[in-house]
């Protein structure tokens, strides 16, 4: 949607994410929904990617996350834990019944708060116990210097068609399925597509 192309380099997070990775290009853009009224349950806590010893802060991929709606104790919630994208094992329950982690931090906040995160570092989504829907918008950046992070999203030609050289390159680190979008509108990418 094109209303929503100016959060990708919104000035919330962006000079920040060129400041950690010099070369950041476009990887990926997604809307999440999580409903409400769950039964309380673990959290998967999990890491995008791993590291990247290329980069100064060891980071691979950037993720900015907006809340389109408010966040709190009773809704879906982004849950992180500080300085943990160098950490190989999975965290542990704080107690075997637990649902908590320690050093866990819960981003807790109102609609237009937006979330700025190495993407490597271990996270996991709470559930909301609460009647309230979260809504959220996703951004991915990463290097140019290493492959393509998202095979997700398919860029469209509005952002990277231009005569804008920058906006070009930061729009043109193509994942597959845009590789083969954009050679049957232009002809102007000739590589194998990867499988």
């Amino acid at each position: 949607m094109p209303e929503c192309d100016f959060l990708i380099r919104h000035p919330a997070f962006f000079p920040l994410a060129r400041a950690i990775v010099p070369d950041v290009v476009f990887s990926e853009f997604g809307f999440m929904f999580r409903e409400g009224g769950q039964e309380p349950a673990l959290p998967s806590w999990h890491q995008d990617c791993g590291i990247n010893k290329k980069n100064s802060y060891d980071v691979t991929a950037l993720s900015a996350i907006f809340y389109v709606t408010d966040v709190d104790q009773t809704t879906a919630r982004y849950t992180l834990i500080p300085g943990s994208h160098r950490v190989a094992e999975r965290p542990k329950p704080v107690t075997p019944e637990s649902l908590d982690v320690e050093g866990e931090v819960e981003m807790i906040g109102e609609a237009g708060s937006c979330i700025f995160v190495n993407a490597g570092i271990w996270h996991a989504g709470k559930v909301g116990t609460g009647p309230r829907q979260r809504r959220t918008a996703h951004i991915y950046l990463q290097p140019e210097s290493i492959p393509q992070f998202s095979p997700h999203n398919v860029y469209p030609r509005r952002l990277w068609d231009v005569p804008d050289s920058e906006q070009r390159r930061f729009f043109s680190h193509f994942n597959a399925i845009t590789r083969a979008v954009a050679s049957e509108y232009t002809g102007l990418v000739s590589q194998e597509i990867e499988s």
